[in-house]
């Protein structure tokens, strides 16, 4: 397997073999096969949540909006 630092990854902290959203695939056969799974059973990887609450529960299209209402009120 490829190696990744385990203490930061893209500008967090992140085990990110453990505690990816997604799946991780060594090979090009890997890929196709996860993808092939995926689509006859579509279903979130069990890290999906807990990623998702840690790093983009405040992505839903409102930022603008909060900074202008906290700064004018």
């Amino acid at each position: 397997m490829w190696s990744i630092d385990k203490r930061y990854v893209r500008g967090f902290y992140l085990n990110f073999q453990e505690e990816a959203p997604g799946y991780l695939v060594e090979t090009k056969e890997e890929l196709i096969s996860k993808l092939k799974s995926i689509l006859k059973n579509p279903t979130l990887s069990s890290n999906y949540d807990k990623y998702y609450n840690l790093f983009c529960k405040l992505e839903d299209g409102e930022a603008s909006k909060r900074v202008i209402n906290r700064i004018f009120g």
